[in-house]
């Protein structure tokens, strides 16, 4: 679910689990079970792509992978609220509030962002996105926008 408002983007999702397989709880992308939020505003050139990962265990992260520099990629972590939880064997859940003032976009300003959202699922090896890349799951010129309307 996604849902916004003029201070935050919120997102919340609810991620099946095989239950023959427990999930991988630690805090590495690409090894262990994830969410990754990448985005990038649209209508400022040469803006940088922005990357959020959260893990089961509550652990999240602003990623430098996409080579934003190290003063954006630490504003963007700043005031997030994360949370997830293992609900069942079956499933578990993630919550985001990401203000729009950590990723630097001004919604009214510029209500397009280029975006993804992707899921790592270890025990079936699956890299889960809304929309392929054909590359990174971060690379959001390849994938969707989301326009902040009202």
């Amino acid at each position: 679910w996604l849902q916004w408002d003029d201070a935050a983007l919120y997102i919340a999702i609810d991620n099946a689990i095989n239950p023959k397989f427990p999930i991988q709880p630690g805090n590495t992308w690409g090894q262990d079970d994830a969410v990754e939020i990448a985005v990038r505003n649209e209508g400022v050139k040469d803006a940088p792509i922005l990357v959020l990962r959260g893990f089961p265990s509550g652990h999240f992260e602003s990623s430098d992978e996409t080579g934003a520099p190290a003063e954006i990629v630490q504003r963007a972590a700043r005031n997030v609220q994360y949370r997830a939880r293992q609900v069942n064997d079956k499933s578990w859940v993630v919550e985001w509030c990401i203000p729009f003032a950590s990723l630097g976009i001004l919604p009214k300003t510029h209500p397009k962002l280029q975006f993804n959202l992707s899921v790592r699922k270890t025990s079936d090896n699956q890299w889960v996105e809304w929309q392929g890349t054909g590359g990174n799951t971060w690379k959001v010129e390849n994938a969707g926008i989301l326009e902040l309307s009202k």
